[in-house]
């Protein structure tokens, strides 16, 4: 039992050590390169560790990550909830503390959303054993922009390691509303860090406000 708590404990402080390491977005004069090639150097020089940052970042941001909270999700009833549902559900509105939802690996078959009122959400899975968030549902039930497997409203998200995906099959040509979306994202400041997105049709729909991809497929 000691073990366990022990590697419970130092899994969640590399948890949050990453991401308060990395949720800092630049000053939005520097533009982000082109090339590929060059993106490693700018992302090491212009997004910085927290501590050297908290001078020029939102201080409710400050606030919400230097107050991080865990919670697990494990489909084998291991951690504090079965379902990620359960765990967004399970953070008030108004949040303003950093919530890491930790995901254990395995196939997720929900249909996700988080409101515009809980920001400060992160979705973390284990890059050896990335979790798979899927849905199949297409724009002919419910409009392209509610079809998506995962749909994100809320300021300050973050998601790394996750694999999104709309299982819904390949579209014909026949049949209309065959838009399939994997992901919505609408909420400002959100990053995405080797996550994976796959659908046939509409896979990402990059709604509005800013977004940061790195490393993803």
């Amino acid at each position: 039992m000691a073990s366990k708590t022990i590697c419970t404990t130092i899994q969640v402080t590399l948890i949050v050590a990453f991401l308060t390491t990395q949720v800092v977005f630049s000053d939005d004069t520097v533009p982000i390169p082109a090339h590929k090639a060059q993106l490693g150097t700018w992302f090491s020089t212009n997004v910085g560790p927290l501590d050297q940052r908290k001078s020029t970042m939102d201080p409710a941001l400050v606030a919400a990550e230097e107050g991080a909270k865990v919670v697990k999700v494990m489909q084998d009833g291991s951690g504090e909830f079965k379902t990620i549902t359960d765990a967004i559900n399970s953070i008030p509105s108004g949040n303003t503390k950093r919530v890491i939802v930790y995901i254990g690996a395995g196939n997720y078959n929900e249909k996700i959303k988080i409101e515009k009122t809980k920001p400060f959400i992160t979705l973390y899975g284990v890059p050896e054993k990335m979790p798979n968030l899927t849905f199949g549902r297409t724009a002919l039930k419910y409009g392209t922009v509610d079809s998506a497997t995962l749909i994100v409203e809320s300021n300050y998200f973050v998601a790394a390691n996750i694999i999104i995906s709309n299982s819904a099959p390949r579209p014909d040509g026949k049949i209309q509303g065959g838009q399939a979306v994997a992901l919505r994202i609408s909420g400002d400041k959100a990053a995405f860090y080797n996550c994976k997105f796959f659908g046939f049709q509409d896979t990402i729909y990059d709604d509005r406000n800013r977004h940061f991809f790195k490393d993803c497929l």
